[in-house]
């Protein structure tokens, strides 16, 4: 009688031990969400470069993908690319890139000719907040311009040499969290 009697005794302990272990959880669960917090960051990464760096290099662009993770990828002309990041997902800094690498087999080039290696590019982060308002915004909020300038057809090598395997945009911009 008394094994029975401590049995139950201890099968009661343990249910009552067990629910007081289940209320001991994270509580943060039941607070409802600052309406002022950042939900999403809407990423706009934008290239215009003039149509020569495509003729004679091959361009890759370096952007935060909708993971919150860099990502290169070539482009073979100008691209308006728009990336939805989630809050939660976002690193601190969104970093945009277009690199150039000269071409193995480029156009012939006429020495009287002038081409035109110059652009913009921009990177822009638009912040939006929990209760469907705009936070802050930042990045380039007006297009910079690309490395690069106008040379005559006679000076082309020089110019592949010196712009083989570059960065000619480089810009970030840091998210207040």
């Amino acid at each position: 009688m008394k094994s029975t009697l401590f049995k139950a005794l201890a099968i009661i302990m343990g249910m009552v031990m067990s629910f007081s272990l289940a209320s001991c959880g994270d509580d943060d669960d039941n607070e409802p969400d600052d309406p002022k917090a950042v939900s999403y960051y809407d990423v706009k990464y934008v290239t215009d470069l003039d149509e020569d760096w495509f003729d004679f290099f091959d361009v890759t662009i370096t952007y935060v993908s909708i993971s919150g993770k860099e990502t290169t990828e070539p482009i073979e002309m100008n691209t308006n690319l728009s990336t939805k990041i989630e809050a939660d997902m976002a690193p601190n800094t969104i970093n945009f890139k277009i690199h150039v690498t000269r071409k193995a087999s480029i156009p012939t080039v006429n020495p009287d000719q002038t081409y035109h290696f110059t652009g913009k590019a921009q990177v822009w982060v638009q912040a939006y907040l929990k209760d469907n308002t705009k936070g802050d915004c930042g990045g380039d909020l007006t297009p910079a311009s690309t490395r690069g300038t106008s040379i005559s057809g006679k000076d082309m090598e020089k110019f592949l040499d010196r712009y083989n395997n570059a960065d000619i945009f480089d810009h970030s911009a840091e998210l207040k969290k």
